[in-house]
């Protein structure tokens, strides 16, 4: 399988579209780097919990449901602020790109996605 370096998605907004059509060779390969580094940091935070959890659930149903619970909450109170954080950088990278200085794009207004069934 080929990796490729794209910075599409499905419900990429047109404000982030138009900012990833200019982005310079420096800011793309600094997006692509981050971008790595948030899928390595969501492994460790969230899937590895999740997967002990998944397999101790399947394994010892009753430690799985005490875990199942456990991660809940560790889910609610730091996942979703890490979360929050790393989109948070994401917008700012964007905004930090030569286009979108030039352009007046700010953290604040930019929208990351765009969903169809969504107005």
């Amino acid at each position: 399988m080929k990796i490729t370096q794209s910075t599409w998605y499905p419900f990429q907004s047109p404000e982030v579209r138009e900012i990833c059509a200019h982005l310079t060779p420096a800011e793309h390969e600094l997006l692509i780097a981050d971008a790595r580094q948030r899928g390595a940091d969501i492994g460790r935070w969230i899937a590895a919990p999740f997967g002990l959890t998944a397999g101790l659930l399947v394994w010892w149903w009753q430690l799985g449901l005490v875990l199942l619970a456990i991660f809940v909450v560790y889910f609610m109170f730091s996942g979703l602020p890490r979360i929050r954080a790393m989109r948070r950088r994401s917008m700012a990278l964007l905004c930090e790109t030569e286009w979108a200085r030039t352009r007046g794009c700010a953290p604040e207004r930019l929208r990351l996605m765009t969903f169809p069934w969504t107005r």
